[in-house]
C-alpha cells in the first residue's frame, strides 16, 4: 500500500514539474525579447512604415496583438508600441510588449509618469496603482511590463 502511495506522489510531482517547465518555456517564448529576436526585420520595417504613414492597421507580426503609434505631435518622445500579451485575468495581471523609441529615449507607458533609473531598467509610477518597468533590448528597441 505504501508503494502505491509513493508511486502516486512521484507521478503527481512529475506532472506538476512538467507543467511548470511548460509554463516557463511558454513565458520565455512569448517574452518581448524573444518576439523581437524572431521578428526583428519585420518589426524594424513596420516601425519605419508606421512612422512614415501613421497607419498601424494591416500589419501582422507573430506574437504581436496590437500596435499603437504616438507621434511627435502626441508625445515628447514618439514611439511605435507593439503590445504582445497580458497574463492572468485579474487587474494585477501585467501588460507586456516592446516599442521602438524614435529618438532612443525610454518612456513610461503612462503620460506624465517619470522614469526612475534602477540599474539596467527604468521604473515608473503613475496615477492610482498604475506602474511599470522598461528596459533596453538593443538600439532604439525597448521592452516593457505595465500594471494598471
Amino acid at each position: 500500500m505504501k508503494k502505491i502511495k509513493h508511486k502516486r506522489l512521484v507521478i503527481i510531482f512529475a506532472v506538476l514539474a512538467g507543467l511548470m517547465l511548460l509554463a516557463t518555456l511558454f513565458s520565455w517564448w512569448n517574452s518581448p525579447e524573444q518576439i523581437y529576436a524572431r521578428n526583428k526585420k519585420v518589426l524594424e520595417k513596420a516601425a519605419l512604415t508606421i512612422q512614415e504613414t501613421g497607419n498601424t492597421r494591416d500589419i501582422d507580426i507573430g506574437g504581436v496583438n496590437n500596435i499603437a503609434y504616438l507621434s511627435e505631435a502626441e508625445a515628447e518622445h514618439p514611439v511605435v508600441e507593439f503590445y504582445t500579451s497580458s497574463f492572468g485575468v485579474m487587474p494585477p495581471a501585467p501588460y507586456v510588449g516592446l516599442y521602438y523609441s524614435v529618438d532612443g529615449y525610454p518612456v513610461a507607458d503612462e503620460s506624465g509618469a517619470n522614469l526612475i533609473a534602477d540599474g539596467d531598467i527604468w521604473r515608473w509610477v503613475g496615477t492610482g496603482d498604475n506602474r511599470g518597468t522598461t528596459w533596453l533590448i538593443e538600439g532604439n528597441w525597448y521592452a516593457y511590463t505595465a500594471w494598471y
